[in-house]
C-alpha cells in the first residue's frame, strides 16, 4: 500500500498510475486528547478508461408490435454491462 502524494481532499481523480491498484482512504480525526485513524473499504482494481471491458449483453433486445403494414414496431435495447458503460 502506498500513499498518493497530495491526495488530501474529499475527492480524487484517478490517473494512469492507479491502474491495477486497489484504492482506499484513511481519515485522521484529531482533537485535544489525541488522534485516531479510520480506513475505508477497498475499491478496485482500477481499470484503464480506454480499453476497459468490452460490452456484454446480459438481457437480449426485444421487438414487439403487430407485423402489419402501417403498424408501429417498438424495441428495447436489452441490458448491457462493460466499462466504460455501453451506450
Amino acid at each position: 500500500m502506498a500513499t498518493i502524494p497530495g491526495a488530501t481532499s474529499i475527492n480524487y481523480t484517478m490517473t494512469s498510475a492507479d491502474v491495477g491498484q486497489n484504492i482506499t482512504c484513511t481519515v485522521i480525526g484529531t482533537n485535544s486528547a489525541g488522534s485516531a485513524n479510520g480506513t475505508s473499504n477497498s475499491l478496485g482494481p482500477v481499470t484503464a478508461a480506454v480499453g476497459g471491458t468490452a460490452p456484454v449483453n446480459t438481457a437480449l433486445p426485444v421487438i414487439s408490435g403487430a407485423v402489419v403494414v402501417g403498424s408501429l414496431l417498438a424495441t428495447t435495447p436489452g441490458t448491457w454491462t462493460g466499462s466504460p458503460t455501453p451506450s
